[in-house]
């Protein structure tokens, strides 16, 4: 394929939107994707460790054997990251058949996070997925639930010449450790099992606290329940249930140590409050465990021993031998049935003012009463036309589901047995839409001269970020994704507060920068002007918000 698509094909168009400015239309840049990308995807990669800010270098590549089929929305094959966010469209060619997933993956990197791999499920006729957040792990501040050490340990031409140690603390948000082993003589090496005759080297060790939720949010993958496991040499479905989960890289002089030219060790230090599902109680000594690694290159974990919890009663701890670096989980129930031989489970969604149609985003926790621990999380876009969760690979017994509206406020639980029963109902407390918290549709169209609108550019196609804040309050944050009719439609904003909008774009007529701003935009009244109005109808509860911008080039006029 060719590094741009053709623009006879893809009239892509580039949109920008800035999230920290000086003045509120500088420097603040996202994509419009074009029409030609019937499926896109979009992400927010954020630290949780400040205040859920962007990582400085942040990089996203399509990588793995589908990397070709995958699109900047500005056309090109470049991924380009703005203000941590992303949106890619999948090829026209590759769109998934009826009843089948295309499948890609992006790799994400940034100085000082640990490489994560993003699994992309194009799903057939679910279009634009909404804008989800994934959290990178800082491996030089740790975030709630990690404790983040390194060290600096001399080498003689890459080999060590005492016993080295490199190990975590507890702390107040951390009551776990990981600690790396190395005996002396052991030569380090490269991915290819090369030396690295370097004189020093250059170890971190990230802990994760698994009894934390907010530190189960970095397991690779996103979730307990895995897909393409590799227990000896064949691809398993399994449910992780961790006991201790640990990073760990080591780099020499630029190069990133992979190997050892003999086994290391690694020690957890476990939590006694720890729940083994296998046996119903608390860990204890002799309770079998299970070693799986992660290769993020491939987004796969694999299985690499068995043990036994040692240590004292009060005290306990996971040993285990391993001849190269990566991330490392020790696991209480991969093999022993806990997993609901069933794969697919419905959710229906109701709601006795569920909207005819949204594009605000809902998440959805699910939690395991066998694992005591939130399974995986979601996150949905859902109206009269959509109102089915569906979730793939729980765990046996009874799980609980919990919907957040897209401020965060609950809105709905229920707790199920999905397992048996396959499907159930989620009731959801949405407000009605009243003139105070109105139905906002909020579309952005090109316009000709005389009035009329271009053949090209009508509207900001499916799956367009909009943003917002509270009229000169904080940060610019994700309103939501526009839906293939070109419009976004939420009930997030309320009439008795002003808000900034804020985009700008690339025309798709000329390639030239068009500016779109609206500061301290109230919802309480009909507005009308060249570049804007603002209209109301069913009795004030129905808002449209229409930006139109001047197409200059005429050839797309009539």
């Amino acid at each position: 394929m060719k590094t741009k698509l053709l623009l006879a094909l893809s009239l892509i168009l580039a949109v920008g939107l800035f999230l920290r400015c000086k003045k509120p239309t500088d420097g603040f840049t996202y994509y419009f994707n074009s029409t030609v990308f019937e499926y896109t995807a979009s992400y927010k990669f954020s630290d949780p460790a400040n205040g859920n800010s962007v990582p400085a270098g942040l990089t996203v590549t399509a990588v793995g054997n589908n990397a070709g089929e995958i699109y900047d929305l500005s056309g090109f094959k470049k991924i380009n990251v703005i203000n941590g966010m992303i949106t890619v469209g999948l090829h026209p060619e590759a769109s998934p058949a009826s009843g089948s997933t295309f499948t890609v993956n992006l790799l994400v990197q940034a100085p000082g996070f640990r490489d994560e791999n993003i699994t992309v499920n194009f799903v057939y006729g679910d279009y634009n997925k909404p804008l989800k957040t994934y959290p990178m792990l800082n491996l030089t501040k740790p975030a709630a639930g990690v404790a983040v050490t390194t060290q600096t340990i001399a080498l003689s031409n890459g080999v060590s010449t005492a016993p080295v140690e490199v190990g975590t603390s507890l702390s107040a948000t951390a009551e776990q450790t990981a600690t790396l082993k190395i005996d002396a003589g052991t030569q380090i090496q490269d991915a290819n099992g090369n030396p690295i005759n370097a004189a020093s080297v250059s170890a971190s060790v990230a802990n994760f606290d698994v009894e934390k939720p907010e530190a189960l949010q970095f397991i690779p993958g996103g979730s307990l329940v895995q897909d393409g496991v590799m227990i000896n040499g064949v691809p398993t479905r399994i449910l992780f249930s961790p006991a201790a989960m640990a990073s760990i890289e080591m780099t020499a002089g630029g190069t990133d140590v992979k190997k050892f030219s003999k086994p290391v060790n690694i020690e957890f230090g476990l939590n006694e409050n720890t729940q083994n599902p296998v046996t119903g109680q608390a860990l204890k000594l002799g309770d079998v465990f299970k070693v799986y690694s992660y290769e993020v290159s491939t987004n796969t974990w694999t299985y690499e021993s068995s043990g036994t919890v040692g240590g004292t009663a009060n005290s306990l701890t996971a040993n285990f031998g391993i001849s190269h670096l990566t991330t490392f989980l020790i696991d209480m129930a991969a093999s022993d049935n806990l997993l609901c031989p069933a794969t697919s489970f419905t959710v229906n969604l109701q709601s006795s003012n569920m909207p005819g149609v949204s594009t605000d985003p809902y998440s959805f926790k699910v939690y395991s009463a066998l694992l005591q621990k939130t399974v995986t999380s979601t996150v949905s876009v859902f109206d009269s036309s959509h109102t089915q969760l569906v979730l793939t690979g729980l765990p046996k017994g009874n799980i609980t589901i919990t919907a957040y509206n897209s401020l965060g406020a609950q809105i709905g639980s229920v707790t199920l047995d999905l397992c048996s029963a396959l499907t159930g109902v989620l009731g959801l407390d949405i407000p009605v839409v009243t003139p105070t918290q109105p139905q906002l549709t909020i579309s952005i169209a090109g316009k000709c001269a005389n009035g009329n609108s271009p053949a090209v550019g009508t509207k900001a196609p499916g799956g367009t970020i909009i943003m917002y804040r509270e009229a000169g309050v904080g940060d610019y944050k994700p309103l939501g994704v526009v839906n293939a009719d070109g419009n976004l439609v939420t009930t997030s904003l309320v009439n008795n507060k002003q808000y900034d909008f804020n985009s700008s774009f690339s025309s798709p007529t000329d390639g030239k920068q068009v500016t779109i701003s609206r500061i301290g935009q109230s919802l309480t009244s009909a507005e009308n002007n060249a570049d804007y109005s603002l209209s109301y109808s069913d009795g004030n509860t129905k808002a449209v918000m229409m930006f139109t911008y001047a197409v200059k080039n005429n050839k797309y006029c009539k």
